[in-house]
C-alpha cells in the first residue's frame, strides 16, 4: 500500500522544525540547493569566507603608469607621455633617448665653413649635427666672406654683413667709404684718381674743382645711381680738366648762376666749364635751365659724350636738351637727345658760334619742341655739325628740325651727312636757313611745312653739295622741296627724284608769291 502524499503546508512545517533543532544543537547550516531544472550553479569552494577583490597594479613611482607600462617606475618623470629632454635618458619609452627634446637646440648648416648657418636649413637636436652651427644669420651660406660682421666690400653690389643693404652706400676713394660724393670727391683733391659711388639717390650738388683728374662713376649704372639737386644749382658741375663721368643719372636741377652771363641760369643737370671732360653711360632727365636745361658745354674744350640719354628737359630761353657754347668741339657717339623743350629756339641742342659738333649714326635727335625756331637743333654763326639723325621734331614759327641763325658774321654754317627726316614747322619742316650754308650730302626727306619750304626755306646764298631733297610737303603755299627768299642756292648732284615734283608741290619755288624771289643754280643737280 502506498503511503499518503505530503501536503505544502505539512513539507513547510517539517523544514520549520529541522531548522530550528539545528539552531539549538549549533550544528552547521547547509542551505539547500534549488533544483530547477532550467538553471544550474557552482558551489563556492573557497575556504576565504566570499571575501575575493581584483588585485591592483603596481606603480612604484606613483606617476599613474604601472610597472608594466613605465620603463622606468622609480622614476615619476619617466612614463609614456612624458616630454624628452636633452639629459641622455629616454623619458617616454618609445626606445629612442633624446628625440624631439623640449630644450633642443635649432643647428643651421654652415656649408661654407664660416661660422654662421643658413637660415633656410635648420634641425633642431640635443647635439650639432655635423656641418652645422647654433645660428642661422647667414644670408650667403655659399661665400665665406659674406656673413654678419664682415667688411663692407666698396661698391661690389653684395650685403657683404648681412644688414640688409647691398654694399655700405656712399662713395669711395681709396678704399675709403664717405657719406656723401662731395666729400669723396674733396677726398681726391691733390691726387685725383677714381671715385666710385654706390647704387642709390643722393640729394647733393657735387662740384668737382680738384688740382687732379677725377673719374667718377656710378658702379651699378646709370638706373640705380641718381645724384639728385632737389630743386637748386645743378646736380653736378666740373670746372678740372680730364674729368671722366659714367654711370649716373643727374636729375632735379635748375641750373647755375654764372657771373659771366648776369642772372641767367646755366647747366640745368650738368655743367662743364671751360675743361675738356668725358662722359659715359648718362641719364640726364627732369632738369631745367635759362640756357642748357639738361646740359650746358661752356668755355671751349674738348667734350666726349658716349651712351647718354637727354630727355624731358627744358629751357627759358635756348637749349631745352643741351647747350654748347662758343668755340666748344663736341663728340657725340650713341648719344639721344629727345622730349626736351624750350620757350625760345633749340628745343633739342644749341650749338653757338664756332662750336664743332661730330655725332656718328647712332645718334639722334627726336621728338624735341622749340616755340619759334628750331625743335631740333639751333645753330650759330660758323658753327658746324656733322653726322647723326635729326627727326620728329617741331619748331611752331621755323626750322622744324634744324634752324641756322647769324648774330655775329657772314662765316656760314657747315652741316655734312645729316639726316633731317619727319619734321614739322610753319615754314622750313625740315630746315631754316637764316646764315649762309654749305651743306655737304644732306638727307632732307618727309619734312613739313604749313606755309613754305616743306624741306627747307633759304634766305642767304648757299650751297647744296651731293644728298637728296624728297618727298617733302608745303601745305599752303610753293616750295615743297625748297623755298628760296633773297638768296642764291648753288645745287651739286643733289637727288631730287626724276621730274619737277618729287616733293609737294614742287621741288623748288624761286617765285615772288609769298615772299621775295630767290635764284637757283641747278649746277649738276
Amino acid at each position: 500500500m502506498l503511503p499518503a502524499p505530503v501536503r505544502p503546508r505539512q513539507l513547510n512545517a517539517a523544514l520549520l522544525a529541522l531548522s530550528l533543532l539545528q539552531a539549538c544543537t549549533g550544528a552547521p547550516r547547509e542551505d539547500p540547493v534549488p533544483q530547477d531544472s532550467g538553471s544550474s550553479s557552482t558551489p563556492d569552494t573557497d575556504t576565504d569566507t566570499d571575501t575575493d577583490t581584483d588585485t591592483p597594479p603596481i606603480d612604484e613611482d606613483g606617476d599613474g603608469w604601472s610597472i608594466d607600462e613605465d620603463c622606468d617606475d622609480a622614476d615619476a618623470s619617466v612614463h609614456p607621455e612624458a616630454d624628452e629632454t636633452c639629459d641622455g635618458r629616454d623619458e617616454d619609452c618609445d626606445g629612442d633617448v633624446d628625440e624631439q627634446a623640449m630644450d633642443a637646440t635649432d643647428w643651421a648648416t654652415d656649408a661654407d665653413g664660416d661660422g654662421y648657418g643658413n637660415p633656410a636649413q635648420v634641425e633642431a637636436a640635443c647635439e650639432a649635427p655635423a656641418g652645422t652651427v647654433a645660428n642661422a644669420t647667414d644670408c650667403d651660406d655659399g661665400d665665406p666672406e659674406v656673413h654678419p660682421g664682415a667688411a663692407e666690400i666698396d661698391c661690389d653690389g653684395i650685403d657683404n654683413d648681412c644688414d640688409g643693404n647691398h654694399g655700405a652706400g656712399g662713395a669711395w676713394y681709396a678704399e675709403v667709404r664717405y657719406p656723401t660724393v662731395q666729400a669723396a670727391i674733396d677726398a681726391a683733391w691733390s691726387l685725383g684718381g677714381e671715385v666710385r659711388v654706390c647704387d642709390g639717390r643722393y640729394l647733393e650738388r657735387v662740384v668737382i674743382d680738384t688740382d687732379a683728374a677725377v673719374q667718377l662713376e656710378g658702379i651699378w649704372g646709370a638706373a640705380l645711381t641718381t645724384i639728385d639737386a632737389d630743386g637748386d644749382d645743378a646736380p653736378l658741375r666740373i670746372k678740372s680738366d680730364g674729368v671722366e663721368i659714367s654711370g649716373l643719372t643727374l636729375t632735379g636741377g635748375i641750373g647755375i648762376m654764372r657771373s659771366s652771363v648776369g642772372s641767367d641760369r646755366t647747366g640745368g643737370g650738368l655743367l662743364v666749364e671751360g675743361s675738356d671732360a668725358t662722359l659715359r653711360g648718362l641719364v640726364i632727365r627732369g632738369n631745367s635751365a635759362d640756357a642748357g636745361g639738361g646740359i650746358a658745354l661752356v668755355g671751349g674744350g674738348l667734350q666726349t659724350l658716349d651712351d647718354v640719354l637727354i630727355e624731358e628737359n627744358s629751357a627759358r630761353y635756348y637749349g631745352g636738351g643741351a647747350y654748347f657754347d662758343a668755340n666748344t668741339a663736341v663728340s657725340l657717339s650713341a648719344v639721344t637727345v629727345r622730349d626736351n623743350s624750350s620757350t625760345y629756339t633749340a628745343g633739342g641742342v644749341k650749338v653757338d658760334v664756332g662750336a664743332v659738333v661730330t655725332a656718328d649714326a647712332a645718334t639722334e635727335i627726336a621728338d624735341n619742341h622749340a616755340e619759334t625756331y628750331g625743335g631740333g637743333v639751333g645753330l650759330d654763326t660758323g658753327s658746324s655739325w656733322t653726322g647723326g639723325l635729326v627727326r620728329d621734331n617741331v619748331a611752331n614759327s621755323g626750322g622744324g628740325g634744324l634752324s641756322l641763325s647769324c648774330s655775329s658774321s657772314a662765316e656760314p654754317v657747315t652741316l655734312v651727312q645729316v639726316e633731317i627726316r619727319d619734321n614739322q614747322a610753319d615754314q622750313g619742316g625740315g630746315l631754316d636757313v637764316g646764315c649762309s650754308l654749305q651743306g655737304v650730302d644732306l638727307v632732307i626727306t618727309g619734312n613739313e611745312a604749313d606755309i613754305l619750304g616743306g624741306g627747307a626755306w633759304i634766305e642767304r646764298s648757299s650751297t647744296l653739295s651731293g644728298g637728296e631733297i624728297r618727298d617733302n610737303v608745303s601745305k599752303n603755299y610753293e616750295g615743297g622741296g625748297i623755298r628760296l627768299a633773297d638768296s642764291r642756292v648753288e645745287v651739286v648732284e643733289v637727288d631730287m627724284g626724276t621730274g619737277s615734283r618729287d616733293n609737294d608741290p614742287d621741288d623748288v619755288a624761286t617765285g615772288d608769291g609769298w615772299s621775295a624771289a630767290g635764284s637757283w643754280d641747278y649746277g649738276d643737280a
